[in-house]
């Protein structure tokens, strides 16, 4: 972290990047408490989930200010975007100036369009109860079952820090590409033939 933020992050704020940030959701509940200018008092950062918030929480909530941090750095406004990953697109294109070719080749654009991916990707079941002998209500009728939870972090941010072809494209079809580690960080296209003899 240190690496990436000496520049432009003095160290005693680098504890604000390594967290999530803390969010009124039930109380924004209509588009005029968008209007606000003002941090809601601590009560309402109440949740049906989560109870109250801890004092430390609203401390924290009240030393960033994602929108004013975004204007003063990027000149960019979050509330003119979506998600977090197209603000982030636009700062990079930005900052960098690079200029991403467009495709002259039909096929290869189809092809980068059938690959995006997009929206919400979780597996998710509102109530599952676990059924095994370190269970307390364990029953052994029925079938034993155990609970795993994952969680991802950083899934945008990881992507976005991985090479991005920006033009010059062309197909790959050599073996050897696919031996070189390197090329892993590329994207290619395999072509797979089907053998005189396959069924």
């Amino acid at each position: 972290m240190r690496y990436y933020t000496k520049e432009g992050v003095p160290m005693e704020k680098i504890g604000l990047l390594l967290r999530k940030g803390i969010f009124p959701y039930e109380y924004i509940d209509s588009h005029e408490k968008f209007k606000e200018t003002s941090l809601p008092s601590i009560e309402k950062f109440y949740s049906d989930l989560k109870g109250r918030i801890s004092q430390k929480n609203y401390e924290h909530a009240q030393k960033t200010a994602f929108r004013e941090t975004s204007m003063k750095y990027y000149e960019l406004d979050p509330s003119h975007y979506v998600s977090a990953a197209s603000l982030t697109w636009d700062v990079m294109l930005k900052y960098t100036g690079v200029k991403i070719e467009l495709f002259t080749d039909m096929e290869m654009h189809d092809f980068a369009e059938k690959a995006k991916r997009g929206g919400i990707t979780m597996s998710c079941r509102c109530y599952f109860k676990a059924n095994n002998p370190k269970c307390k209500n364990f029953d052994i009728r029925r079938p034993k079952t155990w609970l795993s939870y994952v969680d991802a972090n950083n899934l945008y941010g990881w992507a976005m820090s991985q090479y991005l072809q920006i033009g010059n494209y062309k197909w790959e079809y050599s073996d050897e590409f696919l031996k070189d580690p390197e090329n892993n960080k590329k994207v290619f296209n395999t072509i797979l033939k089907k053998r005189k003899d396959a069924t």
